[in-house]
């Protein structure tokens, strides 16, 4: 990493806050192996972390095969502006409000999506309970004994 007159900017454009909060956001979700979604927290601190760094500082650059996040939260003076920027930059803390709102909103989305998968189960029970209650409620009505003495009645030796 090198630092060259380090500064941070006090504000964004529009487009760099849009980008900064899909970037915060999309990595508090992940899909699995099988394609669905998981909610991934423990990914949301390193996103912040280094979308704070990629938009707001300027004056410096990493090497190409530096691992960003770990030379980021082991220099005490990056991780002083990033601190110092949650708790009093305005711009920086209306983003992160931003992606608390879209992540609640995921997380709505895919809890909706899991009840509704259990209530069309629940739905094709309905039906098929009914017509089980139906069948159940026709066979106790069978007498089978008369059944039996109709069946013997009707009954005619060759």
């Amino acid at each position: 990493m090198k630092k060259e007159n380090i500064k941070i900017k006090e504000k964004l454009t529009i487009f760099e806050k849009i980008e900064a909060i899909k970037e915060i956001s999309n990595s508090y979700f992940v899909k699995d192996e099988n394609q669905e979604i998981e909610y991934t927290p423990y990914f949301g601190s390193m996103a912040t972390i280094l979308a704070f760094i990629k938009y707001y500082v300027e004056g410096i650059t990493f090497d190409d095969n530096e691992n960003l996040y770990e030379s980021i939260v082991n220099d005490e003076n990056l991780m002083s502006m990033y601190y110092e920027a949650s708790s009093n930059n305005v711009d920086f803390i209306d983003i992160l409000k931003n992606v608390e709102t879209i992540i609640e909103f995921e997380k709505n989305k895919i809890l909706y999506k899991s009840i509704n998968i259990t209530s069309k189960f629940d739905s094709l029970s309905d039906p098929l309970s009914l017509v089980f209650s139906t069948l159940n409620k026709k066979i106790e009505e069978l007498n089978l004994n008369e059944i039996i003495d109709n069946t013997n009645h009707n009954l005619k030796p060759f």
